[in-house]
């Protein structure tokens, strides 16, 4: 919002705004330096006043109200900006006197003067051209002395734009977008798909500040950032209220430092429960030989440092562990090391050093491929990634996490996932596997090389989605047959995946779609009578129920177990 200023009447204005004894010392400040006598003001006569008078009351209304709002030396640094950008030479002793034109940018915030006194006149030209590119308005350069009217699109969009350069600076573009996003659902406000350049001045503000809530949903999804918020109000004894919608609510500045601190007795206890988290805490204490009081406060905050860092890595490999097994998480864990060239801890307290804890649990491009595929496979497919992106390798700094640019990310990760499932399928299903994959999230994916595949398409992938594989194999009208019965037998609404976003089928329906499919074909194949003693052997053999309890659909192990065919010799 541009800052009040007076405009006919500055003494009238002036009180009628911000009350009489303040506007009363700016007029006799205002005599004191211009060294003249002072004039009794009577209202309604604008003439008495002597025309330096208004503009010195004009200026240092301007100037107040920017510090006030700004802090003093970044109006200072905004006046010099708007007199550089209006070609008007303003001597240092003249403060009091500014021209109008000056005046009028300033008071306004004038979009433009404002980004090049944060970011500098290269970033903001840039910005600015940009953005009356993206509007689709003509854009002509600005004249001496004259304040050029900016479109409310326009400025709008230098805004964001300004807003999403220092974001993107400081994390990268695909964490600044999500955040972009989050702020807006946070909100309840929705934005056009594709690139949006013109933010609403409150999800602008809600980026601006990293609100705490929008920021860990960015980072981590909305379930697991509400049960986290929940927990920190339950320990604070904070009640939660609800904020209302279109609204950026501030947290108590307990609950905003409780998510912002990432404590992982918090964050574990919000993913996994109160229960496991404490017996980690406890496994811990004991691996340590320290121990630490039972107030419920101090269990959580007051833990030592070495405690805190046991448990951030056991929570860390245990979510490992439960997606992808101790196996490849211990290698997993090893190449993140060796990469960091960081020593592995001794002993049974897996303690991870927060570099190579942040290695697993992003998931590290470069690090898991090495993991999978070793050294040697990922080192090339990185380099030809540098090379098809047209980008310098970076060398790696010991003891560092190697942030990768996000073109390289994206492409390490398109490759991987391609490899593995041509490893799996063979070239022919994972084209299909692909295109099924981006018609699901709503994606187009160009064909040809790889290089590039969008986040949920390699998400899709990558997890084998039931439904995908399964339209793949036996195309869409018969798989979606197995997807409504699916749903019904386990009594889930069907949601379908909006364009665009990730999509993930509930864990009960995914199970009984990889039923459904791998009884399907194991029964066209071989007949009923084989699959189902097939059924019974990997049962047996496995010590597990064939069935998952309360649904006909078949064990997770056993639907392996027939899918591997270790029991079709039985």
């Amino acid at each position: 919002m541009a800052l009040n200023t007076v405009t006919k009447d500055p003494v009238a204005t002036c009180r009628a705004k911000y009350g009489h004894v303040f506007c009363e010392k700016l007029e006799i400040r205002c005599y004191q330096k211009e060294n003249i006598p002072v004039v009794k003001y009577s209202p309604g006569n604008l003439y008495e006043l002597p025309e330096v008078i208004i503009i010195c009351m004009k200026t240092e209304l301007v100037v107040d109200l920017c510090s006030a709002k700004y802090g003093k030396e970044f109006c200072t640094k905004l006046k010099s900006t708007c007199a550089k950008m209006l070609h008007i030479s303003i001597p240092a002793d003249s403060s009091n006197a500014l021209p109008e034109v000056v005046i009028k940018c300033i008071s306004t915030e004038y979009p433009i003067a404002v980004c090049i006194t944060k970011y500098g006149v290269d970033v903001c030209n840039k910005i600015e051209k940009r953005c009356y590119e993206l509007q689709s308005i003509p854009f002509t350069e600005r004249q001496p002395r004259t304040l050029r009217k900016v479109p409310l699109a326009v400025a709008i969009c230098i805004t964001t734009e300004t807003i999403l350069d220092k974001c993107i600076s400081k994390y990268d573009r695909e964490f600044c977008r999500k955040l972009e996003r989050t702020c807006a659902s946070l909100l309840g406000i929705t934005l056009p798909n594709g690139v949006v350049r013109a933010l609403p001045a409150i999800v602008v503000q809600c980026i601006t500040k990293e609100h705490p809530m929008a920021t860990c949903m960015a980072k981590y999804g909305s379930d697991f950032c509400r049960a986290t918020e929940k927990r920190c109000h339950e320990l604070q004894s904070i009640p939660f209220i609800k904020p209302p919608p279109g609204t950026l609510y501030e947290l108590p500045i307990a609950i905003a430092n409780c998510l912002r601190s990432e404590n992982p007795m918090v964050t574990c206890t919000a993913k996994y429960g109160s229960d496991f988290c404490n017996k980690v805490r406890d496994r811990c204490q004991k691996l340590i030989g320290k121990s630490v009081t039972n107030n419920k406060m101090n269990v959580v905050y007051d833990l030592p440092q070495t405690i805190t860092i046991c448990i951030a890595s056991e929570v860390t490999l245990y979510s490992c562990e439960t997606k992808y097994g101790s196996t490849f998480c211990t290698k997993l864990q090893m190449t993140c090391a060796s990469m960091l060239g960081i020593p592995l801890p001794l002993g049974g307290t897996r303690n991870l050093t927060p570099a190579v804890a942040k290695c697993i649990a992003t998931e590290h491009p470069l690090a898991t491929c090495v993991a999978k595929y070793g050294p040697e496979f990922c080192n090339k497919l990185q380099d030809r990634c540098y090379e098809i992106q047209n980008l310098r390798s970076i060398k790696r700094m010991p003891g560092a996490l190697f942030e990768l640019p996000q073109v390289i990310t994206s492409c390490i990760s398109s490759e991987v996932t391609m490899h593995s499932c041509i490893s799996k399928y063979g070239r022919q299903f994972c084209g299909k596997l692909k295109t099924v994959c981006a018609s699901m999230v709503g994606t187009f994916v160009s064909p040809g090389p790889i290089a590039n595949l969008p986040a949920n398409v390699v998400n899709c992938m990558a997890s084998e989605d039931p439904i995908a594989l399964c339209i793949a194999k036996y195309g869409n009208e018969f798989c979606q047959k197995f997807k409504q019965r699916c749903y019904d037998a386990e009594n889930v609404f069907i949601i379908d995946p909006v364009p665009g976003k990730s999509y993930q089928l509930p864990e009960a329906v995914a199970a009984c779609i990889k039923s459904e499919v791998v009884q399907h074909t194991c029964v066209s194949k071989y007949g009923l009578e084989f699959c189902r003693n097939m059924e019974t052997a990997c049962a047996t053999i496995l010590h597990v129920s064939a069935r998952r309890a309360s649904s006909s659909a078949l064990s997770v192990k056993v639907v392996e177990c027939i899918s591997s065919g270790q029991c079709k010799s039985l």
